[in-house]
């Protein structure tokens, strides 16, 4: 990913998080060392402290580029809220460009559609403040 790509995505992450008091982070790697890309996003989900912002609202989008593989999390908040047929639409907005290799704006555009239903939500208090880092997260490659 280049630094214009890599930007484009923190970018996305910030104009989001303008309009929510949800929080969006990305973490990419080259494979899966999980049995599953689930299992792996939330065992990074956990080590990341996602699950302890104060809503309950955090959501994480797992790329293994080398595996082809992604899992979105969100946590119980956004989760109950938004239903199960939500994180299917967001995949499939994801998968369509992942398929192409234009994981930028594949992370991009799924960062944006999370967005809208976390500002609808979530929207931000007079109180906001971002409780996560914005930054793209790489592991091993």
């Amino acid at each position: 990913m280049t630094r214009a790509e890599k930007k484009r995505v923190v970018n996305a992450i910030k104009a989001v998080e303008k309009n929510t008091s949800g929080e969006v982070r990305v973490y990419i790697e080259g494979s899966c060392p999980a049995d599953t890309p689930m299992e792996r996003c939330l065992e990074l989900f956990q080590h990341l402290d996602m699950h302890k912002t104060s809503l309950r609202n955090a959501v994480l989008i797992y790329l293994a580029t080398d595996d082809r593989k992604y899992a979105i999390f969100g946590d119980e908040g956004i989760y109950a809220k938004a239903g199960v047929d939500y994180w299917q639409e967001k995949a499939a907005v994801l998968v369509t460009h992942l398929r192409s290799g234009a994981y930028a704006e594949g992370l991009e555009k799924c960062v944006l559609a999370i967005g809208v239903s976390l500002a609808n939500y979530y929207p931000p208090t007079g109180n906001h403040k971002n409780e996560l880092p914005d930054d793209i997260i790489f592991g091993k490659f």
